[in-house]
């Protein structure tokens, strides 16, 4: 089911969820990970004065060299997930806020399965829900639940839900999820900040197919629905200058939150779930 209308059929976000991640792990090794835990090592050299129960004696005797195995907690870590649901998200069909959640809500799932702790953040120009990093069925469900309820409504600001990230995780990864209606300087410094006290951070800019080309033809009122203002807009004029005005927005984009260290993904509301997830397991090395 890689058709993003198909997926966006299913009523339950969680079933949604799983067929995407079943269609993303299908033919692949399910003790694989994908990219979201660049620091995983399945072993890791025995210390001096640790317990001995530990060790695994197969590897010794294959190398002659004590190793621990690395429990997964040891291994997994904690990642929080920022989800924009300011009035802007409510443009398109579907809406970027649908087809937001519906990704929230599957790289919850995948970070689930890879027993890694997951939040869930929810804002516009303020924080609206906080799900601290958890792991099991229990915290999942809730990032479900509250995935289900939410509406857009208000302003977008995103550098307060940034900070507020650091404050529930020491280090981690921060997947922020945004058509970034924003003070994008502010969020970039914020989002540099993270890089450099050791968060991993990606951002995934969500955007509706139809903001890809401006209509053919006629003069057009362009309704802001986070501020109320309209702006004048004549197609006939206006078409070309605009798709090169958007192409360039978001090459500098790119360039800026690489140049941060910030994975970024260009995701407009018809690209299919799965293809997104790929793209990241593509971009991080993974299988």
């Amino acid at each position: 089911m890689n058709d993003v209308l198909d997926v966006l059929k299913l009523r339950d976000l969680r079933i949604r969820a799983r067929v995407i991640v079943d269609e993303l792990l299908s033919g692949i090794h399910p003790s694989r990970r994908f990219g979201f835990s660049p620091d995983f090592a399945e072993y890791r050299p025995y210390t001096p004065g640790e317990d001995v129960r530990f060790v695994d004696w197969k590897v010794y005797g294959r190398t002659g060299k004590l190793y621990i195995r690395k429990l997964y907690e040891e291994t997994s870590m904690k990642s929080t997930i920022l989800l924009d649901i300011s009035a802007s998200m409510g443009y398109g069909n579907p809406s970027k806020l649908e087809y937001a959640r519906t990704l929230a809500a599957s790289m919850a799932y995948l970070l689930h399965l890879q027993r890694d702790a997951v939040g869930l953040m929810t804002f516009r120009d303020r924080v609206e829900s906080v799900l601290r990093p958890s792991r099991g069925r229990k915290g999942l469900y809730s990032i479900f639940e509250t995935l289900e309820r939410v509406k857009p409504g208000g302003r977008t600001r995103t550098d307060t839900p940034l900070l507020g990230a650091i404050n529930l995780l020491r280090k981690g990864m921060v997947i922020l999820i945004s058509d970034l209606e924003a003070d994008v300087e502010g969020m970039m410094k914020v989002m540099g900040g993270l890089r450099r006290r050791g968060f991993d951070a990606m951002v995934f800019h969500v955007l509706s197919s139809e903001e890809r080309e401006m209509p053919s033809g006629g003069s057009f009122l362009f309704y802001d629905m986070e501020t109320g203002e309209t702006v004048p807009f004549n197609a006939y004029t206006s078409s070309r200058e605009y798709r090169n005005v958007f192409r360039n927005w978001l090459d500098e984009l790119r360039r800026e939150f690489l140049r941060r260290g910030v994975d970024y993904y260009t995701v407009f509301t018809d690209t299919p779930f799965v293809d997104v997830l790929r793209s990241v397991r593509a971009m991080r090395g993974g299988p």
